[in-house]
């Protein structure tokens, strides 16, 4: 998480966010910021360590609730 300061200079922003983990190849399609706030992130990933295919998945936050996971995380861990 950062600012677009951050992207257009090549630095790291504030923290970095694990939204989901794949069992395989993934990527972010697509993030969108909705008119309240919401964040929707869609992707594709193999959600489920077996024998079935790959996923589509979309889940939804504001970036407060990110911002108070990485404030209470301890130094050095990954926020969820």
């Amino acid at each position: 998480m950062g600012t677009y300061g951050d992207i257009k200079q090549d630095r790291p922003g504030q923290y970095r966010a694990k939204l989901m983990y794949s069992y395989a190849d993934c990527g972010y399609a697509g993030i969108h910021q909705l008119a309240d706030g919401t964040v929707v992130s869609t992707t594709y990933g193999k959600y489920w360590n077996d024998s079935r295919k790959h996923s589509i998945v979309s889940t939804r936050f504001h970036v407060e609730e990110l911002d108070a996971l990485a404030h209470t995380q301890p130094q050095g861990s990954q926020a969820p």
